[in-house]
């Protein structure tokens, strides 16, 4: 057996042993020799593994394809027991290609002692490169203070002694940070923020000369403040400022910001930001309607329902299951729709938490997830669950009510909040913009136990060829009775 397979084989055997919870680096016995090597592991996805766990079932990278201008950490395992005594291993690196402006620490010498036997050597990118430049860096390491750590692997093969850092094309995405639709009062001199968030990193020089956001149409007076690219926190922050009293509870206001085209970047999610002050409709914010779909103390909580689709494409309609996770709508204590949900404890007002309400969001408890809003995962057969390029999946503010006579504890009707969702494919795949908008009724069929009854409309003219419409019953509870069937045609899941 191969002395690397045969570590590899004893690893397996003590992280099994432990139901996988992390494990230290001194479970290794100094019997089967200590070397040192670069431990950069790399999933199917080209995505840099979490290197304070011990991967047995992994092989370090021999090469890595560098797609963003994030600092790189370059994790260098010594296998070994323990250390009695400080361990340095020397490292050199040297540069094939044009491209010269990075920096890299420490500068050619590694430590380790204890139970420290991972050392991290960083790399910061301070300009794009260009992948026609064909640029790399490979790093070696060549020397060991102590002659019984041995430099690479204990074979003649897969040492990872070397490793090289290919600078690729670059993938550098941004985003909006938010909701494709905010809501104001509609007070002169309020303001509203938002982001746009650049995860694969952003250079000021980029930016900071460039209008980012520009109008698509006005419904009133407003300001807009971009503040300089905070290369840290890897966003670029704006504030909208109302210039005006829209004091007409009965009008709708709008306004709508497109982002622009950052050469060098791609936008992904949703192209324009809605800014709207809705109609005011007078209801009894204590009825707090919102509240009987989710469960703040229980991450986990879902609403249940069916929608009215031939999901195998054997011309049988049937109503199909699911399930979404729901959420609170958190609002600013001046919202006329608020209700306080957490002062806190104290009598520090400016810590207290308000929920809409008449307001829920559909959205997964897992950061990077999407949840199944109003099915949709089953309306396509390759989509992508990625919130980076399905975000339309969580959907944050998704269902309003309006009790009967502005005070009803027990029905009245409901809307889907109308917004533009994205929606992407597996594998770098189409990308849609989706405008949903609906409504039904909703009403209390048992004490505690809701029934929602909505029409969904979905507008996208390259996969529906205009507008489909989708029907649907929406329960607070997982068990319920299923829906008497319709006699209304229905759709076949299809291609994103």
């Amino acid at each position: 057996m191969k002395v690397t397979s045969f570590i590899l084989f004893v690893c397996l055997g003590i992280l099994l042993s432990i139901s996988c919870k992390e494990i230290e680096r001194e479970v290794y016995s100094n019997t089967l020799g200590r070397y040192v090597r670069f431990n950069l592991l790399v999933d199917a996805n080209g995505k840099i593994l979490d290197n304070t766990r011990l991967n047995p079932d992994e092989l370090p990278a021999v090469s890595f394809d560098k797609k963003t201008i994030q600092t790189l950490s370059i994790p260098v395992t010594l296998t070994s027991e323990p250390l009695e005594e400080d361990v340095f291993i020397e490292f050199s690196y040297e540069v094939t290609g044009n491209y010269s402006q990075f920096s890299v620490a420490p500068d050619n010498r590694l430590h380790f002692y204890g139970k420290h036997l991972t050392d991290t050597i960083t790399v910061n990118f301070f300009e794009k490169w260009e992948a026609s430049d064909s640029a790399s860096i490979l790093f070696k390491l060549i020397g060991s203070s102590n002659p019984e750590v041995k430099i690479g692997n204990l074979n003649s093969f897969e040492k990872n002694d070397e490793l090289r850092i290919n600078l690729s094309g670059l993938t550098l995405r941004y985003n909006l940070l938010s909701e494709s639709t905010l809501e104001i009062s509609g007070k002169s001199g309020e303001s509203i923020s938002f982001d746009l968030f650049f995860p694969d990193g952003l250079f000021a020089s980029d930016i900071d000369d460039s209008v980012l956001i520009r109008q698509e149409s006005a419904g009133f007076k407003y300001s807009l403040t971009q503040f300089p690219a905070d290369t840290v926190n890897k966003k670029v922050s704006f504030v909208l400022t109302v210039d005006e009293d829209l004091d007409n509870e009965q009008l709708s206001f709008e306004t709508v910001l497109s982002i622009i085209n950052i050469p060098g970047y791609y936008l992904t999610g949703n192209t324009n930001l809605t800014i709207i002050k809705p109609v005011f409709v007078q209801r009894e914010n204590s009825v707090n309607t919102a509240a009987h779909f989710y469960k703040v103390s229980d991450p986990l909580n879902r609403v249940f329902g069916v929608n009215w689709m031939d999901l195998t494409a054997d011309g049988q309609c049937e109503w199909r299951s699911f399930s979404t996770f729901t959420y609170p709508v958190v609002v600013n204590a001046d919202h006329p729709n608020a209700v306080l949900f957490d002062d806190k404890g104290t009598a520090d007002v400016t810590d207290d938490v308000y929920h809409h309400a008449f307001r829920i969001g559909f959205n997964s408890p897992n950061i990077g997830n999407t949840t199944n809003s109003f099915n949709l995962k089953r309306w396509f057969t390759n989509y992508s669950t990625n919130s980076d390029v399905s975000p339309g999946f969580n959907i944050v503010q998704a269902l309003e009510f309006f009790p009967e006579n502005g005070s009803s504890t027990s029905g009245g009707t409901v809307q889907v909040i109308k917004q533009d969702i994205v929606l992407g494919a597996t594998g770098g795949g189409a990308v849609h913009t989706i405008s949903i908008e609906g409504e039904g009724l909703y009403t209390e069929i048992s004490t505690g136990v809701f029934e929602i009854t909505l029409e969904l409309r979905a507008t996208n003219e390259a996969l529906f060829g205009g507008t489909r419409v989708s029907n649907y019953k929406i329960y607070n509870i997982e068990d319920f009775e299923t829906p008497l069937l319709l006699s209304e045609d229905c759709f076949v899941p299809g291609l994103l």
